[in-house]
Order: structure tokens, then sequence, then C-alpha cells
């Protein structure tokens, strides 16, 4: 069922279209953009609460341009809350794709082996993960601290250090600082936390309602963007901003705002 996804790699002037056999989400891209992961979804067309559902997971080598590791698997899946389900969390810098795989549990496919899994001192059954380009996080509902550590080829956490910010920003590329947005305060703050050092403000401007952060340019800069295509006079700001100092400017000949953009039908 479903018709085949259509993702391309840029690969110089020319697009590269990604080996999807069926539909599947975004692909996750690890930080330093050297691996893809995707999950592909074959269902049937019902409207029983729970169904048949097969899943092919794929870890890609973008310079490589090849399919390094795969799996597949077939599930009963209560489809409409994706209950026992798989589900992709984290992809590390080194390939080690980190997944849930319903009621098997956290699971980690490398870029060559079998699919392990996810263990170690700090990994629990009510442990949560998300991205660490190095490796990944974990945490758990209503903990105070989280814990970011490297995995080994065969699923093992190793805990590095401990991480006490919200999950509402991006790690830069190497992993080594964290730019997230504080919305605790009267209206959002923006920071970065280095993984050694204090904290940083970033001198936002609060001219607009609020900017969200658009990744980094670079290990020295963070870029966030204001949009806004409701009004009557659209809006686009795209500021530059220093993780050293904390400056902001605003970047020239950024995204113009104006009418929505419609896609030609293929």
């Amino acid at each position: 069922m479903g018709q085949p996804a259509i993702w391309y790699l840029v690969a110089g002037k020319r697009l590269q279209r990604l080996p999807m056999l069926t539909r599947a989400d975004t692909p996750l891209i690890s930080a330093n953009g050297h691996w893809l992961a995707w999950l592909e979804v074959r269902a049937p067309d019902t409207t029983a609460y729970r169904r048949i559902e097969r899943y092919r997971v794929v870890v890609y080598n973008v310079a490589r341009h090849r399919i390094t590791n795969r799996f597949r698997d077939r599930r009963l899946v209560e489809w409409e809350d994706g209950i026992n389900g798989i589900w992709l969390r984290t992809l590390s810098n080194t390939g080690r794709l980190v997944l849930s795989r319903g009621s098997d549990g956290v699971k980690v496919l490398p870029p060559h082996g079998r699919l392990v899994r996810f263990g170690g001192p700090q990994v629990g059954n009510s442990a949560q993960v998300d991205g660490w380009p190095r490796g990944t996080t974990v945490f758990r509902s209503g903990a105070t601290r989280s814990v970011y550590g490297r995995v080994s080829r065969l699923g093992q956490f190793d805990q590095v250090g401990e991480f006490t910010v919200s999950f509402s920003g991006i790690w830069s590329a190497d992993g080594s600082a964290y730019a997230y947005t504080d919305y605790d305060t009267p209206s959002p703050t923006y920071w970065v936390r280095p993984l050694a050092g204090p904290s940083l403000q970033l001198d936002v401007p609060t001219d607009v309602p609020g900017y969200r952060i658009v990744g980094w340019e670079s290990p020295d800069a963070v870029l966030l963007w204001y949009f806004n295509d409701y009004s009557s006079q659209p809006a686009s700001r795209l500021l530059r901003c220093s993780t050293s100092v904390g400056s902001c400017e605003r970047v020239p000949h950024g995204p113009r705002a104006g009418a929505p953009a419609t896609m030609p039908s293929r």
C-alpha cells in the first residue's frame, strides 16, 4: 500500500533520488551530514484499531551514496496511537541509529552488523532517548537531570556527562554545545550552553513576537529566523548570533516574505 516516497540528495548540481521502496517520513540526518536513516511502512487500508504493519529501516551513507544497513519487521500495531510500532529516535555522527521497537524496547542499529539491545547502567525501562551528535541522550519524565553518552556497536550506553536544560533546541554538529529556547521567562529567551562552561544568553531583538532557532551555521554562529505570513504585511528576518559573545545581527539578503509558493504536482 502507498505510493513510493520521493526524497532526494543534492549532489553538486544534480538531484540523487534516495532508494526508498514505499512511503516514509522525513529521514533523520546526522549532525555532520554523513548519514541518513529512514523508516518505510506498509500497512493495509483498514478501519480496524489494530493492523499488521510491515517495516523497513534503512541506514544510508551519504558520502558513498549507498545503503549500509537495513532490517525488516512485521508487527501488530494499534495504528491510531502507534502503540507497538517502530519509531526512529536519534542518529549519531558515527551512523548508529537508536530506535524504539514497540514492546521490545529501545534498540540500536549500527551502520554494519545486527540490531542489538540498547542498555547500560543509566538505561531503564522508563528511559527515553533524544539526540546528541556523538551518541545519544537518556532522560526520564520528571527527572531534573539527563545524561548524554556514546553508544557502542553492541548497543552499550556509556555516560559522558549530565545535561540540565530543556529539549527545545539544537546541538552543534560536533555535540560540544547546545542552542535552546527558554520559554519559562516572560518572553522567550535564547541561550547557548557549551558542555564545558556557563550558558550564554543571545542578545536577540525583542521588536517581533519571537524567533525560532534554525541551526548552527558554524561552531561560532547560530541562526534564528522570524517569519510571519498571516498578516497583511508578511515579514521575514534571519539573524546570525555569535556563540562566543552573544551578539546578533540581521543577515542581509536572507529569506524574503511573500505569497506562499505553490509546488507543481508530479
